[in-house]
């Protein structure tokens, strides 16, 4: 929840006077005492960060912490709050990059560790945390790098074949707009991707409660200037149901094809057949295939259906070789297969 959301609700709570409030506590007009602090009343910083750190309710501990705005208390509270509630409410408006990174690196609760990510701008440690354990954290990590980070080559997967994962394609779209060729003809282009999670509950028999099997939604989008170029988005497939013997596959990935936005880029007028040749020898095989799909040269089609290394890449360039191209592509099969 945002800072607007998570304010509006606890100050309907306050209104409301449910029980979780203390009725002292409930005088409290945090937006008020907020706005008084932020011009530099020294009694109004006080109470709010004096609720902050020693308030006995978790709900008006985060809604005081949201309007402190000393650095220090906002990392001595993001660092080592008790509270996850609390350590995310203070990762709001921290902007202490060692302290972020301390947290986003060392917390025990990857709902944190993901919420210091957002203001965190340290792209080596950024790079580091993609290869978090925890999915969400990684996804988030993988987005947050620059196109242009040279951790990226690490983190690109077995690039000798195309990937189906989000956070492997990310980076390979992210790497692709670094291409000569690519960058030549659409210079600014960035990859904008962004993950979300998704939730499908189970009936299984011999449990009470339903089970939960979480899956994630993921859209990657080439934008040039404000405008987007090509877009794609994939959702995990939940199946229809589980056997009990499936309780122990807690996620369920999306199954996500980098190709069809490369495929999709590649058929802009921009590009020249010299262009789609080179982009064709590109290390990238999401690259490859997207050029290819769009490239008529048959001789480089035929240099690309026999010696690619992906044996998808291989698949698409002899499909689209023609006439004496096609026929010799089919002679050379048939004398391997002999």
């Amino acid at each position: 929840m945002n800072r607007l959301g998570l304010t509006w609700a606890l100050n309907t709570l306050l209104l409301a006077g449910t029980s979780i409030v203390p009725t002292a506590a409930a005088q409290h007009d945090y937006d008020a005492l907020g706005a008084r602090c932020s011009t530099g009343d020294r009694p109004a910083c006080d109470t709010l960060i004096s609720i902050a750190t020693a308030g006995r309710d978790r709900y008006l501990r985060m809604a005081a912490v949201l309007h402190v705005n000393d650095q220090s208390v906002l990392a001595k509270l993001a660092s080592e709050d008790a509270d996850d509630g609390v350590r995310k409410a203070a990762l709001q408006d921290l902007t202490d990059q060692a302290a972020l990174a301390r947290v986003a690196t060392g917390d025990a609760d990857p709902g944190v560790r993901k919420a210091a990510l957002s203001n965190l701008r340290d792209q080596a440690v950024i790079a580091a945390l993609a290869g978090d354990a925890d999915w969400d954290v990684r996804t988030t990590a993988v987005i947050k790098l620059d196109d242009s980070n040279p951790a990226l080559g690490k983190i690109a997967g077995d690039t000798h074949r195309i990937t189906r994962d989000a956070r492997e394609t990310i980076v390979r779209i992210k790497l692709a707009t670094q291409e000569a060729h690519i960058k030549s003809r659409m210079p600014g282009l960035k990859c904008a991707a962004l993950a979300s999670e998704r939730e499908q509950l189970y009936e299984l028999r011999g449990l009470r409660n339903p089970f939960a099997v979480m899956g994630e939604s993921v859209i990657i989008k080439l934008v040039q200037s404000g405008t987007v170029i090509a877009e794609g988005s994939w959702s995990t497939a939940f199946p229809p149901s589980l056997d009990s013997g499936s309780t122990k596959r807690k996620f369920l990935a999306a199954v996500v094809a980098g190709e069809e936005l490369m495929k999709r880029l590649f058929q802009l007028h921009v590009f020249t057949t010299q262009d789609l040749a080179e982009l064709a020898r590109s290390s990238i095989p999401e690259v490859r295939m997207g050029a290819v799909t769009n490239l008529a040269d048959q001789a480089t089609l035929a240099m690309v259906a026999a010696g690619d290394e992906c044996a998808e890449v291989r698949k698409v360039a002899g499909e689209r070789l023609t006439g004496e191209a096609a026929q010799v592509m089919v002679a050379t099969k048939a004398k391997r297969n002999n």
